[in-house]
């Protein structure tokens, strides 16, 4: 049925519509798109249904694949621009915090708030540079205070920091360090792993200092070639402290990968000793969601499942 809306003062009113143009990676380096998607249509369902946050108005969403790619998703902005001038108020998505600075480039330019979902890279904080971005998630750099927080309670006073590519985890990685200088830890090492060749570096490095506690500042993969390169060194004993990532990551394959030594059962037995820090998803009991009144996490739940089987293949879903 048509969508009814209100004035503030609870009249009937014609619904003015809220374009909103949201980029999202569907496929990619990181595949969250979907998810982003269908969280976010249930949002703008609920706004428009209640008409409460914004009377009289309803968001449209025009969702579109950006592939998790900076260039791409910014081609896609600016097409849109160009193709349909003053049609949208504001560009959403861009889960990928890559994605998100080469689009929050632009956005200030065509004074353009942008709102992602998910990018989460420190980078991004710098109101300077990205004066219309905006995030609903924590920076990872507040992963450091918990970082420190949890090798003081251990009594560790040193450890080998490893990163990332250095323009998505350089900002948080030296924040880290500097954090760390001021608590009594020291930093051996500040190292890079972008290959599996970096990955034997740096476990050497690991042998050599004999220091078995590493801070992991970097994606998935980087963290897979220092696990299966110190199986292959017989390094033991080591302990890995990361973000979350995917559920059981370290099983997923790669180019490249020792399947003989790097077996599911002996990288598994590696993530034994990870601790990752990272936010909490849903709760799977009937609590009510302090975001969404009335709704608990299993009407959610619910309401998802719902969502996917009926919109699998349409234009909703279409990817």
């Amino acid at each position: 049925s048509a969508l009814e809306c209100r004035t503030a003062e609870g009249a009937a009113t014609a619904c003015e519509p809220l374009d909103i143009l949201v980029n999202l990676p569907i496929n990619g380096s990181w595949t969250g798109g979907q998810s982003l998607n269908i969280s976010g249509r249930k949002m703008a369902q609920l706004i428009n249904e209640r008409q409460v946050l914004l009377p009289g108005y309803e968001i449209v969403l025009h969702v579109f694949n950006d592939q998790c790619d900076g260039l791409h998703s910014s081609k896609i902005l600016l097409q849109e621009i160009v193709d349909k001038d003053d049609k949208y108020i504001a560009l959403g998505g861009t889960g990928c915090s890559a994605t998100s600075q080469s689009t929050a480039n632009i956005a200030p330019t065509v004074r353009m708030p942008h709102i992602s979902w998910a990018a989460v890279s420190a980078v991004l904080s710098d109101r300077t540079a990205y004066p219309t971005f905006f995030r609903t998630r924590l920076p990872e750099t507040s992963s450091n205070p918990a970082w420190i927080k949890i090798a003081q309670q251990c009594n560790w006073t040193q450890l080998i920091v490893v990163k990332g590519k250095d323009s998505r985890f350089g900002f948080q990685a030296t924040g880290f360090i500097e954090l760390a200088s001021h608590s009594n830890i020291r930093v051996l090492e500040l190292e890079s792993i972008l290959t599996k060749k970096d990955a034997k570096r740096v476990v050497s490095n690991i042998v050599s200092s004999r220091v078995r506690l590493v801070l992991m500042i970097t994606y998935e993969t980087s963290i897979q070639y220092l696990m299966c390169e110190s199986v292959s060194a017989k390094v033991e004993g080591l302990l890995v402290l990361t973000k979350t990532h995917g559920e059981r990551f370290w099983l997923a394959d790669y180019k490249g990968k020792n399947t003989d030594q790097c077996t599911d059962m002996v990288m598994t037995k590696r993530a034994e000793s990870m601790i990752e820090v990272g936010g909490v998803g849903f709760r799977s009991d009937t609590t009510n969601l302090s975001c969404v009144e009335g709704m608990s996490s299993a009407d959610y739940k619910a309401w998802w499942d719902d969502f996917v089987e009926a919109n699998k293949g349409t234009q909703v879903l279409r990817v």
